[in-house]
């Protein structure tokens, strides 16, 4: 009798190199549908945030499979890029918002030149609920918020503490989206700047864009143009709130009148502020002091008002670069 032996297993299919010239293609890919979901967010599409918000998971966030423009910058051979952020959340408070990416100047209001690598670990929101608290870096929120609310996969329940975030917004805009949108800047940008200094070539074409700094890469049908500047909606630099103080520091355009919504207790109210309310530089002697309405008290104690300690400037300007 003859006997047949186990068949012998088929040889493995080769997989693309991820690292050369199939990473540069997907990044620029990411970098274009970057660009679309935030011109999307910008016209009041409101799930663009979603969108949004698994892009910048693979693009940033450091987990298998993601960390796209950490790659590429390796791959490429260049350095790391900064980004100029301001003061990181305040872990100690009930709410806090902070390590945002901000403008060229804004060194004089305590912003710093960070690796995105670092800023990517930093807190941006830290908040309490129901006697418990979570610090979300910006890693943890663009995981958190791709994987619980923003279609990447859908669980059962979303986490309180994220649903929290959004009593808030600036710019106008629920305040994860405005995170998602200002976390989208940084991607886009530096994932172009990976892109045109790192000498890929997809084919025949040539990524670099050495002739024309301000010529812009993109894909058939992509959008050619940079993100609008959306300061005339107001920009956040950093917030805090604790049992006696709701502070803040925001840039407004002088010109324009913006609003925002502050939810320091179950009952948030919306606050607009005039060109009349605005200097370019104040000194700390014109901060605005305030009590607050009378729907807006101590969550514990009804009968205490909560004192504000607001600062709003136009942004400064610097021939800072980075």
């Amino acid at each position: 009798m003859s006997s047949f032996g186990s068949p012998k297993p088929a040889p493995a299919t080769p997989m693309p190199d991820l690292e050369g010239p199939h990473l540069a293609g997907q990044a620029l890919h990411m970098m274009c549908r970057l660009r679309d979901h935030i011109e999307r967010i910008d016209n009041g599409a409101a799930y663009a945030a979603d969108d949004l918000a698994v892009v910048l998971r693979a693009l940033l966030a450091p987990a298998h499979g993601n960390d796209v423009l950490r790659r590429l910058e390796d791959s490429s051979g260049i350095d790391p890029s900064r980004i100029l952020v301001t003061r990181q959340a305040d872990t100690t408070a009930k709410f806090s918002v902070g390590s945002l990416p901000t403008r060229p100047g804004a060194e004089v209001h305590g912003a710093e030149w960070v690796p995105w690598r670092d800023w990517i670990q930093r807190p941006v929101v830290h908040t309490e609920c129901q006697g418990a608290s979570v610090t979300y870096s910006w890693a943890k929120f663009l995981s958190t918020y791709a994987n619980k609310w923003g279609g990447a996969h859908l669980d059962r329940t979303v986490p309180t503490h994220l649903q929290l975030i959004d009593g808030w917004s600036f710019g106008g805009l629920l305040l994860s989206g405005y995170l998602l949108r200002s976390a989208g800047l940084v991607a886009w940008a530096h994932t172009h700047r990976a892109l045109s200094q790192g000498k890929f070539r997809l084919g025949t074409a040539s990524l670099s864009t050495e002739v024309d700094e301000k010529a812009r890469l993109g894909v058939p049908g992509s959008i050619a143009t940079d993100p609008r500047d959306q300061l005339a909606l107001g920009e956040l630099q950093w917030l805090t709130l604790t049992s006696e103080e709701l502070a803040f520091h925001l840039y407004v355009d002088p010109s324009q009148p913006v609003s925002a919504r502050m939810a320091p207790s179950a009952i948030p109210f919306e606050m607009t502020f005039k060109p009349s309310d605005v200097t370019r530089e104040p000194p700390v002697r014109n901060e605005v002091r305030q009590v607050a309405p009378k729907n807006v008290v101590a969550a514990a104690d009804s009968s205490r008002s909560l004192r504000m300690s607001g600062r709003i400037t136009a942004p400064p300007t610097s021939n800072v670069t980075e």
